[in-house]
């Protein structure tokens, strides 16, 4: 089994004790509850606070010990006791938290944060159902029955893709997804909001409207496409972490008028 891979949050972090936006002395590590790994490389072990007793055969000297620990003080440095699979460190000014290490995909992509942003509609067309009511000499209240197809669907904005690279972010136009790397994220969110296919849907429902005697009335519905419009980060199998935008299908809504002829 190949050693555990640092993420590039805790790499950067290692190198220049600060998070990835830039923090300094915010940092605190998060053991967490997972397997605790011990294949470790020698610089992730020397960040042990009790890391191998001995240093080439002869024990480790206490005061080097001590004066890791006063250096970490003064510049920020975390303590560890130990690293599990699921350790992570975080910054409270950001309020967020990177992986430690890089976690064991096995190829898959891996859903880290889903942030919902907004609501947007876009027009599916007009339905119009006649009412006659010529030959009716009282007022009534009629149900009419109308429905509407729509597409359940995801649709990822690719153009809004980022990459996030020690502290930097990167947009889409200098470090956009490759083709297949493309294919596993929209595989995975597929997968995530159970779409097989674009599945073609039928929504039905009924109104009623208060129709005078002697009318005739047209029943006007305007049907509208409802969109969730979600922000995902991602960790893909290069390592990396990757923010989405995407926007998913989340049934038609409608408007109804009651017109006259």
């Amino acid at each position: 089994m190949s050693r555990p891979v640092r993420s590039k949050a805790f790499d950067d972090y290692c190198r220049t004790m600060m998070c990835p936006r830039g923090h300094r002395r915010s940092i605190t590590f998060i053991e967490g509850s997972g397997a605790e790994i011990t294949d470790l490389s020698v610089r992730d072990r020397a960040l042990l606070e009790n890391p191998t007793a001995r240093f080439a055969g002869q024990p480790v000297p206490g005061f080097l010990r001590r004066l890791r620990r006063l250096g970490d003080d003064v510049l920020g440095g975390v303590t560890v006791t130990r690293f599990r699979s699921d350790s992570v460190i975080a910054c409270g000014p950001c309020g967020e938290e990177w992986p430690v290490f890089v976690p064991a995909l096995g190829g898959a992509v891996q859903v880290r944060r889903e942030r919902a942003v907004r609501i947007e509609t876009t027009p599916l067309g007009e339905e119009v159902s006649t009412i006659d009511h010529s030959a009716v000499p009282v007022d009534s209240t009629v149900s009419v029955q109308i429905s509407c197809g729509w597409t359940k669907s995801i649709e990822i904005e690719w153009g809004r893709t980022t990459t996030r690279t020690g502290t930097v972010r990167v947009g889409a136009s200098h470090g956009a997804l490759s083709l297949s790397l493309q294919r596993q994220v929209q595989e995975s969110l597929n997968e995530r909001h159970k779409i097989s296919t674009q599945q073609a849907q039928t929504y039905a429902t009924s109104v009623e409207v208060r129709v005078p005697a002697h009318a005739v009335a047209e029943v006007v519905t305007r049907w509208k496409q409802r969109w969730r419009v979600i922000e995902y980060d991602l960790w893909v199998p290069e390592g990396e972490e990757v923010t989405v935008v995407c926007r998913l299908a989340d049934g038609p809504s409608y408007d109804s008028a009651l017109r006259f002829r």
